[in-house]
């Protein structure tokens, strides 16, 4: 790592580069460092170690075969509250949306992809989830998480818990852009600290200074599928479920009940489901100036069809602004 890139990451949230005396304890061996100091490898080590002083015991590496957690990968702005909500309809589910720690820092590192090697992103890992996931298999219920930042690091999580699956939750890309506009994605936005960037390996790392926000949350996205893309192709397909949120919240089809069927768990009453899906949990209310399609600049977006057209296309979605607006 360059000095320059150094001290962009520890710039980019200072607390990254702060030292975590537990961590370092436990990895003593893993000397990792950035700007002079250990990553901040996992926010919760010190709720996680207090749980364990409190006599929570270890339950054995075996109990990790067994266990078969369900994560959510996402570009966000997609439905990963409302999906939470769902699966916090069946009492076979332990479902949550984004626990701590949230993994915003270390899904920024991981994606960087120069801080850490595979037994280091376990070990996080390890720290993160473990007893989670453990406790959740000791009350009968199977671990759901919706937290799209996990999607960086979706493979070392494939690794770390064999029996786990994945639920690729996806929307039209025109829709999503609008919604992260209006957040302030790659603008103002609070975590905008530790959302992913190209690499200087991407074709877009050298433009990406000049790239309209538009056209940066179009690589968000497409970048975002892509690692869920690449994940298909080292694990058993039938770990993976694609699920259009357009499918999903307007409970078209056997969309829901498919759902709850992956992540190994009856579907709830249908009213119920009915009742939560009417209510669109964590919707964008307020509109950005320029957040609407109808108002982007034509030049803008053409970079942004350009981005994300053939995954839109892969994922069977009409390709609305392609050349028509």
């Amino acid at each position: 790592m360059t000095e320059t890139s150094r001290h962009d990451a520890a710039a980019a949230h200072p607390r990254s580069v702060k030292l975590i005396r537990t961590f370092r304890a436990k990895l003593h061996d893993l000397e990792h460092k950035l700007d002079g100091a250990e990553v901040r490898a996992a926010n919760g080590i010190r709720a996680t170690n207090t749980a364990r002083a409190n006599g929570w015991q270890d339950a054995g590496e075996d109990i990790l075969e067994k266990c078969a957690p369900c994560f959510t990968l996402s570009a966000g702005r997609s439905g990963t509250m409302t999906l939470a909500q769902l699966g916090a309809l069946s009492p076979q589910l332990e479902s949550v949306h984004e626990p701590l720690p949230h993994l915003l820092t270390e899904s920024f590192l991981c994606h960087r992809g120069d801080v850490g090697d595979a037994t280091f992103w376990d070990a996080v890992i390890a720290e993160a989830r473990d007893w989670p996931i453990r406790n959740a298999y000791r009350k009968g219920r199977n671990w759901f998480e919706t937290n799209n930042r996990l999607t960086f690091l979706a493979p070392h999580l494939a690794q770390r818990y064999p029996q786990s699956r994945f639920i690729v939750l996806v929307r039209h890309p025109e829709a999503f852009a609008e919604s992260a506009i209006a957040r302030g994605y790659y603008k103002d936005h609070v975590w905008d600290f530790a959302r992913i960037r190209p690499q200087p390996l991407d074709p877009d790392h050298d433009r990406w200074p000049q790239m309209s926000q538009l056209e940066k949350v179009g690589w968000l996205w497409r970048s975002t599928y892509e690692i869920a893309d690449r994940l298909s192709e080292t694990i058993d397909p039938e770990r993976l479920l694609l699920v259009r949120s357009e499918d999903l919240f307007q409970n078209q089809g056997d969309a829901v009940n498919n759902l709850f069927t992956f992540a190994s768990s009856e579907p709830p009453p249908q009213a119920s489901i009915a009742h939560l899906l009417a209510q669109k949990s964590n919707a964008q209310v307020s509109r950005a100036k320029g957040s609407r399609s109808a108002d982007w600049d034509g030049s803008e977006r053409k970079l942004f069809d350009l981005q994300v057209e053939q995954l839109t296309q892969k994922y069977g979605y009409e390709p609305r602004s392609f050349g028509t607006r």
